[in-house]
């Protein structure tokens, strides 16, 4: 993977990143609000996927853009609120040649 940049894959088996046959989440506890429309539960979502992954990969500083700025401040908060052992470090958007900014959900 050198060859494109890349020194470290995580790449879970589906076993053990889906969800058990019990349904959990974390309950948000923020006062952030947004102007832009959610769907209802996506932060609660996002904060239980990015949880699970807390709990699979070693603690070390986590990087969240602030492209997403309430979701950085639910998972900043939610970070605080369960006293989780990891720092959460906002970052400058980084944009592609056209402006698009990139993210996790978008194609480079």
């Amino acid at each position: 993977m050198k060859d494109v940049g890349v020194d470290v894959v995580f790449a879970p088996t589906s076993a053990r990143s889906t969800r058990s046959r019990r349904p959990s989440w974390w309950s948000l506890r923020t006062s952030s609000t947004s102007s832009k429309r959610v769907p209802p539960g996506h932060f609660r979502g996002v904060a239980t996927v990015v949880l699970k992954l807390f709990n699979m990969v070693s603690r070390t500083p986590r990087f969240f853009g602030k492209k997403d700025y309430q979701q950085y401040v639910v998972l900043r908060d939610m970070v605080k609120q369960l006293a989780l052992p990891v720092e959460i470090i906002p970052a400058e958007t980084v944009r592609a040649e056209d402006g698009l900014a990139l993210s996790s959900r978008t194609p480079i």
